[in-house]
């Protein structure tokens, strides 16, 4: 997933599980710059950036979204990418956070737990 907004916000999923801490942003896709240099020359250089992702991940499937999605011209793109509405990555991000809120927690949880033992051992 690529989300094109005021900056590039990238998410890598294997599975259907999310892979941690892996971003690939991309200072020449930000919005100022398609401001600045125009739909062109920034859709040439999305090009070139989903050409690399697709060389480093051999995806199956890359779905772009975000405020600037409107802006992607889809001919210069590869055929497994689809361009998807933000209500889609909104729905998308909730679930992520619905299922990952019952561990953290239970991290958190633990945590002051281990805190209150730490304190009562030293108090």
């Amino acid at each position: 997933m690529v989300t094109l907004g005021t900056g590039v916000g990238t998410s890598l999923f294997t599975d259907g599980h999310l892979v941690p801490n892996l971003e690939f942003g991309k200072a020449k896709l930000r919005h100022e710059i398609l401001q600045k240099d125009g739909k062109k020359q920034w859709n040439r250089c999305l090009a070139k950036f989903i050409l690399r992702l697709e060389e480093r991940f051999h995806f199956t499937r890359l779905y772009i979204g975000g405020g600037n999605s409107k802006n992607v011209d889809i001919s210069l793109l590869p055929a497994n990418v689809t361009i998807v509405s933000n209500l889609n990555g909104l729905a998308g991000g909730i679930a992520l956070w619905r299922d990952a809120v019952p561990l953290v927690k239970r991290r958190l949880i633990n945590k002051d737990e281990g805190l209150q033992r730490e304190r009562r051992g030293k108090g």
